[in-house]
């Protein structure tokens, strides 16, 4: 292992010991990881064959600093509503695993377990207007990040003309790797509003590599998902700032067609319906979610968390092994009927939480910026929930990130009404 090597690890293990005293520093080494994954990047080479798995590592110092310094963190009630939902099908999850087994190589309950210990510290350390403000940072530079890796991606990187394999196994693949993006982008936008010029020269940058990134995914679930988020901006903008959004959008959509090519326009071409029939990509996901839903009316209670690629062959013989590109669809199928209904609980009451905090601002000025983190994960929910039905996001980590901020979010604006760490 090179100097890099031990140079990343030396970071990551400061930091993890650093969450022990401050467990914030325990979240940013998390994200920070996330996003870049070392293991699997050149100036990294030589982590993968360490053993140490580090963000496992990561997660046990953030547990333990937590659990270290739980008095002391402002978080009110210990389990919010949107907590309680998430424990229960994580309950659901594990039962389930019991039940069924795992039939594939893939550890999700393992997965899910080690994400829950980020997710409930996350819930009770960004808690406080400052710590959100500064979380939200954390995912700029780390968009800027991902976002300088896709505009200097060399060729080999690019599969059939789009580009894949940048960052965490998470979003590896090109539209898992879109919609990944897709929900940085409002988080940078809202940054980009209410910061001052040499914050926006940052957000700026972050944007533009963000949706140049986007544009070279050639993600068809990426373009609908943009969409999705430009009108839910455009139909929830807060009232007197419609001029500066549109005028975002519009810098926003110049952008765009300075990296748009033919390419790119082709394949979007191909969303209209008369294309879509002939694009056997398209069909082939429409056989993947009918022989899902059959799975579901055969299998009420699922088939267990991660078994839908072991199925899939009773269904479809010709297509033995491969995944549904739904998250929806893998939902119910894998986790049942009672999986699904947690799952939309869940989305359900996000939005209801982050109206909530958007109403509560009305007539609170101490609570604007809260209200416009708000109006920032509705659009980055917006937008991720919609390329979802394009991908199997069930256990990726962004869409429980996702799914568990506004309770955050609900906790630092409580604390901004209480003066409690503005």
């Amino acid at each position: 292992m090179g100097f890099k090597g031990f140079l990343i690890i030396g970071l990551f293990g400061v930091c993890s010991l650093w969450a022990l005293s401050e467990p914030f520093a325990g979240i940013v080494a998390y994200v920070v990881h996330y996003h870049t994954y070392p293991e699997n990047s050149w100036w990294g080479r030589g982590l993968a064959t360490s053993g140490i798995r580090y963000s496992l590592a990561i997660s046990v110092a953030l547990a333990t600093g937590t659990l270290l310094n739980l008095k002391r963190l402002p978080y009110g009630r210990l389990i919010s509503r949107q907590e309680g939902l998430y424990l229960v099908l994580l309950g659901w999850i594990f039962v389930s695993g019991l039940i069924h087994g795992q039939e594939t190589r893939e550890d999700v309950v393992g997965k899910m377990l080690k994400m829950a210990v980020f997710l409930l510290s996350l819930t009770h350390i960004v808690v406080t207007p400052r710590r959100f403000h500064q979380f939200l940072w954390v995912l700029v530079f780390c968009s800027l990040y991902l976002g300088h890796e896709c505009f200097t991606a060399p060729s080999s990187m690019y599969v059939n003309g789009r580009l894949e394999g940048v960052g965490g196994p998470d979003f590896g693949d090109a539209n898992a790797l879109a919609a990944h993006m897709v929900a940085l982008l409002p988080l940078i936008g809202v940054r980009f509003l209410r910061s001052g010029w040499k914050s926006k020269l940052i957000c700026f940058a972050a944007g533009g590599l963000i949706a140049n990134g986007i544009v070279q995914t050639r993600s068809r679930g990426g373009y609908l998902a943009s969409m999705v988020a430009v009108g839910v901006m455009l139909a929830l903008a807060p009232k007197g700032q419609r001029k500066q959004i549109l005028i975002l959008v519009a810098l926003g959509a110049m952008g765009a067609l300075t990296v748009v090519d033919t390419a790119y326009l082709e394949r979007m071409g191909t969303l209209k319906s008369g294309e879509r029939e002939k694009d056997e990509s398209a069909m082939s996901r429409i056989r993947f979610w009918k022989a899902g839903i059959r799975m579901a009316v055969d299998n009420p209670l699922g088939v267990g968390p991660g078994n839908f690629h072991t199925h899939i062959g009773e269904y479809l013989p010709e297509e033995a092994g491969r995944d549904t590109h739904n998250t929806y669809v893998r939902c119910v199928a894998e986790l049942g009927w009672p999986g699904l209904g947690l799952v939309t609980l869940l989305i359900a009451n996000a939005y209801l939480t982050l109206s909530r905090i958007r109403r509560s601002a009305l007539n609170s000025p101490s609570l604007q910026e809260c209200a416009w983190n708000a109006f920032g994960l509705q659009m980055s929910l917006s937008g991720y929930l919609t390329s979802s039905m394009f991908i199997s996001a069930t256990y990726i980590e962004m869409f429980w990130w996702l799914l568990l901020l506004p309770a955050a979010l609900e906790r630092a604006t409580a604390n901004a009404v209480s003066g409690e760490g503005v």
